[in-house]
């Protein structure tokens, strides 16, 4: 892996640059195998069993099944609105056009 970005990168950057990105990724290697070489191989790990139990296959139905509910509901939601705003509107516009001052003019 190391290699194949060292070969993008010489075709990028200068060779000044090029020396301080192969520093940069040698160090970074070098601090991850540290890291790696560090962790007690007798180190025993204890699963939470309820770790994460949102992202469980079973709990994605659940909550697919949650959005599509919630998108129903707002799409009701919109439409009962729409009703609402477009009933109110032709009721102004009715009551504007009784006193002449209708927002689009009168049909010829």
């Amino acid at each position: 892996m190391l290699p194949n970005i060292l070969n993008c990168l010489n075709i990028l950057l200068t060779p000044c640059l090029l020396r301080r990105s192969r520093v940069i990724l040698i160090q970074n290697k070098i601090i991850s195998d540290q890291q790696l070489a560090n962790i007690d191989p007798r180190l025993q790990i204890d699963m939470d069993p309820l770790a994460h139990r949102h992202l469980r296959p079973e709990m994605m139905f659940i909550r697919e099944e949650l959005r599509q509910a919630k998108w129903q509901t707002l799409a009701v939601r919109r439409t009962a609105l729409k009703k609402l705003l477009l009933k109110d509107f032709m009721q102004e516009d009715c009551e504007l056009r009784n006193i002449g001052l209708a927002y689009s003019p009168p049909d010829p």
